[in-house]
């Protein structure tokens, strides 16, 4: 992977653009001879394509030194500890394997869309799981964040919205259960996949994410609904049919193709060609 590519893809990774900027601060701080202060770290997150103000910063430093990943040195700066090592060391090591599974990912990368339905059955079982773990942990901000997403997907989806506005709010929508299921390797497993599905949704201008997002949107908001009830099980097969919806209907798409037809981009009926 070149380094601008590693580089945006570690952006990409964290999801979160201050978890991305408080990685980027601990990797400087690791990275210095001595204490790192507000100014120096600055120059340095700019050189990695960071910008960011100097306040911004010190707010920063001060959280992670009052969750313990960095201590002050006198007025020279800052410095890791112990924890502050171990923690950069562990997501660097899931960082080098993400980027190692991306590259083998790219290599052999989806060219139909039979290979599309491959991607959602991978999903289908790690949603699965991630629905029934985030019933069991979502806090009340997450549970904020996700029903602000079904909002704005059922907005988007009755205003005519973009293709790419509609595959942007989808998606999110699975990206979000899979920060707050609290599970990292499903996390990770599942962000990589769904950027993948993203990129050939995108190149095969999938016409089934769109004609049926009015029905995926109401499917969101009952997953959100069972999530919010702590109901475990109910997220678990509410997020099954919900993929087995969409697999199906691909499936369905691949039938028409194969037979000659086409899925009308307007009604998804098929198409003679």
């Amino acid at each position: 992977m070149q380094e601008n590519q590693a580089r945006i893809f570690t952006e990409k990774f964290f999801y979160d653009g201050l978890n991305y900027l408080d990685f980027q601060m601990l990797d400087c701080i690791s990275g210095a001879a001595s204490p790192l202060g507000a100014w120096v770290m600055k120059e340095r997150l700019a050189a990695n394509g960071v910008q960011v103000s100097t306040t911004t910063i010190g707010r920063r430093l001060k959280e992670l030194e009052a969750q313990g990943y960095v201590v002050q040195r006198s007025n020279l700066g800052r410095i890791l500890t112990k924890k502050g090592e171990d923690y950069l060391q562990h997501v660097n090591y899931i960082l080098r394997k993400s980027r190692l599974t991306q590259d083998i990912i790219e290599t052999v990368s989806v060219k139909h869309y039979l290979q599309l339905v491959n991607i959602y059955q991978a999903r289908r079982g790690l949603e699965t799981e991630a629905a029934r773990l985030a019933a069991a942990s979502a806090t009340a901000e997450e549970l904020a964040e996700l029903r602000e997403n079904t909002r704005r997907y059922k907005a988007l989806s009755r205003a005519g919205a973009t293709e790419h506005e509609i595959l942007q709010v989808s998606l999110e929508f699975h990206y979000i259960i899979a920060k707050i299921c609290k599970n990292q390797f499903i996390t990770l497993l599942l962000n990589m996949i769904l950027n993948e599905n993203a990129q050939f949704e995108k190149t095969l201008k999938n016409p089934i994410i769109y004609n049926q997002s009015d029905q995926y949107a109401d499917e969101h908001d009952g997953i959100t609904d069972a999530i919010a009830a702590g109901d475990s099980e109910g997220a678990a097969a509410l997020m099954m049919e919900h993929m087995n919806s969409i697999i199906n209907r691909e499936e369905t798409q691949i039938g028409f193709m194969n037979s000659g037809c086409l899925l009308s981009p307007a009604d998804g009926r098929a198409q003679s060609q």
